[in-house]
């Protein structure tokens, strides 16, 4: 059974509130963050538990560290800095870190309590996967990479980065296109990806944004609506689309768990 966790620091707990307070108090002044990440404030705040795959996303968010300080142009309206507000319902500096610490506690586990299972390696690659800064996934992995020779657990180094889609130098040498290609990053605000160019208001040529697929954000998709793992998890996101509850979908043999009481009301509520 997957364990899930709630330990993290009450900071984490209070940036999350903070930001669930600005949007309260100043409406639509709030542009900052996805609905991925109002769902996972609502969770921090209410000191509700995450599961491994949740705190991997968190944990991921470090990319966006540079967000922790607030724009100088916003220091008088700290809400309308979109970066900022998305770092604080993401938990900010203290929930990064404690997610950061926390995979570290997890992956140190499952390597004591099987060292030889080959399970124990792919749950690892699914949360190195999560890492969707491709520097920031290569430097975790070769830190995995050395954890595992410190464990006598036997791993082919080329394989296993090839697994989480990374290079190491060598590889970087060996295939350069193809890594120059998975390198290239998006200008896009968090959420959104670059789609080709478009002329802006300036008249200057500008990226064209468009919104990533909750399939691309790495999030199961069901009949066009986001299911999450645990009941938690859907309570929490009900609460963003304004309905309480939960419902269950089967798929796989697998049990998901969608916002809201009834098919029939997510539904509704996503043609308001």
């Amino acid at each position: 059974m997957v364990k899930n966790y709630n330990d993290y620091p009450i900071a984490a707990t209070n940036n999350a509130k903070k930001a669930l307070r600005w949007r309260k108090e100043h409406g639509k002044e709030v542009k900052g963050g996805t609905i991925v990440g109002w769902t996972r404030a609502n969770q921090l705040a209410s000191r509700e538990s995450l599961s491994p795959t949740t705190i991997a996303r968190m944990a991921s968010f470090a990319r966006h560290r540079k967000n922790s300080s607030i724009d100088p142009q916003y220091a008088a309206t700290p809400w309308k800095d979109r970066g900022h507000i998305a770092w604080l319902i993401w938990g900010g500096t203290a929930g990064v870190d404690w997610a950061i610490g926390k995979m570290e506690q997890i992956r140190k586990m499952l390597a004591h309590n099987r060292p030889q299972d080959k399970d124990m390696i792919d749950g690892i690659v699914s949360m190195l996967l999560q890492i969707k800064d491709l520097d920031n996934r290569l430097e975790v992995a070769m830190s995995q990479l050395a954890q595992f020779k410190r464990d006598g657990i036997p791993v082919n180094e080329e394989e296993f980065l090839k697994a989480v889609n990374v290079w190491s130098q060598e590889l970087k040498e060996k295939d350069k296109d193809e890594y120059d290609l998975k390198k290239t990053k998006s200008p896009c605000w968090d959420g959104y990806k670059q789609d080709g160019y478009k002329i802006g208001s300036t008249g200057k040529r500008v990226p064209n944004c468009v919104k990533i697929t909750y399939a691309e954000e790495g999030l199961k998709e069901i009949d066009g609506e986001i299911v999450y793992e645990t009941k938690e998890e859907a309570i929490s996101a009900a609460k963003e689309k304004g309905c309480k509850g939960y419902h269950e979908h089967e798929e796989d043999g697998n049990i998901w768990f969608m916002p809201c009481e009834s098919h029939d009301e997510i539904k509704y509520k996503e043609d308001e």
